[in-house]
């Protein structure tokens, strides 16, 4: 009984101001606890709210949002694809990625994922590139060992490691010949 009192309380209009207070709350815990709770009141925009939580530093609440998102907006209102696709957290970006593969995103949406730093996402992504778009995914890597971009290149590594021949490994030599190389 008072759990009901109390639900339809977060939900009265009236509240909101002191729903979002506890949106900037500096207890993690209560900001966790309040974004589900500002879903339900009809007076704190949704699409406000979906960006709000997809800039929190909280992975916790980013998690909620991106297992929601579609729900709480309504289509095109909030592209949550594709901050998911950069979020720093693997199990979400894994999310954007699946999202992408189910709606039959073409190879060129799809590239940067290749270059992700979670195995599993990489290597389903090298194993789409083959299958569906009939391409192989070293022809990425192979330019993009040569980038001068660092992050790109350390990913490149892997992705070449993962998919390339014994005609690429000159490519690796050459950057462990580096003078700066970390071996």
């Amino acid at each position: 009984v008072y759990r009901e009192r109390i639900d339809h309380l977060l939900k009265d209009p009236a509240c909101a101001p002191y729903i979002l207070d506890g949106l900037e709350s500096t207890n993690r815990v209560i900001r966790r606890a309040t974004f589900p709770v500002a879903a339900g009141n009809p007076a704190i925009p949704r699409k406000a709210l979906v960006d709000r939580a997809l800039a929190n530093d909280d992975v916790a609440i980013r998690r909620w949002v991106f297992a929601l998102g579609p729900g709480l907006v309504p289509a095109g209102e909030s592209d949550w694809v594709k901050h998911a696709a950069q979020d720093s957290d693997p199990p979400i970006r894994w999310r954007a990625f699946r999202q992408m593969t189910a709606e039959q995103a073409s190879s060129d949406e799809l590239s940067s994922f290749l270059f992700d730093r979670c195995t599993g996402i990489r290597r389903t992504c090298q194993t789409i590139f083959r299958d569906r778009f009939g391409l192989e995914p070293i022809d990425r890597y192979r330019p993009a060992i040569t980038s001068g971009n660092s992050r790109q290149i350390e990913v490149a590594v892997r992705g070449v490691g993962e998919t390339g021949t014994e005609v690429d490994s000159s490519l690796l030599l050459n950057l462990l010949a580096h003078p700066s190389a970390r071996v």
